[in-house]
């Protein structure tokens, strides 16, 4: 459970443009095809230590056809049988199997970074990131935000997380719970890529968002 600050740029000044850009990136939409993840060798190893245990006798033995048709072994197939059935207990998402292996189904947004935002205003302040560098202004042209008015910032700060008018969600670093962080690309790539955006968005005009992920 971590906030974090966003900043969205749009082509216009109203905030149904960030609501928009925002959408696609909602860790809980609905409009998510279900896909298959198959398991390695070794969480299908865990799974089988964790749940043969309770079971000394877990399946019955597939059949010398079934296991055939799948291009199986009986053992193994009896296996990934037994374990598909464990795998809402084990990931809460159904489980499955097929001639490629142990899979488990997920629908979830793989570029799902928030569950809930606020957008940072005059009115609603929310947590007040970078207030100072927004002058008092809901929003603003990006080539005006001046991030030296942070007094808790030094000289090279940038922020870490922006979505473009083009729908793109640009991030230096990977947002996880607790407020921890993990670096996806070096601090000078980042420094050229956000050099890249204000030459292109400059005059765009740039919003807060108080992100909860």
């Amino acid at each position: 459970m971590t906030h974090y600050a966003l900043m969205v740029l749009t082509k216009t000044q109203e905030q149904d443009e960030v609501h928009a850009l925002m959408k696609p990136f909602d860790e809980q939409r609905e409009d998510i095809t279900p896909r298959k993840i198959y398991l390695d060798e070794k969480e299908i190893s865990q799974m089988m230590e964790t749940y043969i245990q309770f079971e000394p006798v877990p399946y019955v033995q597939p059949t010398k056809e079934e296991a055939k048709e799948l291009g199986l072994s009986r053992n193994k197939l009896g296996d990934y049988r037994f374990l598909a059935s464990k795998m809402q207990d084990w990931d809460g998402c159904d489980g499955g199997y097929d001639k490629n292996g142990l899979y488990k189904v997920v629908k979830y947004n793989e570029q799902g970074y928030y569950d809930y935002y606020g957008i940072m205003t005059e009115s609603t302040p929310q947590r007040g990131y970078w207030r100072e560098a927004w002058q008092g202004k809901d929003c603003l042209p990006l080539k005006e935000v001046d991030w030296n008015l942070l007094d808790w910032a030094d000289s090279s700060y940038l922020p870490t997380q922006v979505v473009t008018p083009d729908g793109l969600f640009h991030r230096a670093e990977n947002i996880g719970w607790f407020g921890s962080s993990q670096e996806i690309i070096k601090q000078s790539e980042w420094k050229q890529l956000y050099a890249a955006i204000k030459a292109q968005h400059g005059d765009c005009f740039a919003w807060r968002l108080d992100v909860h992920i």
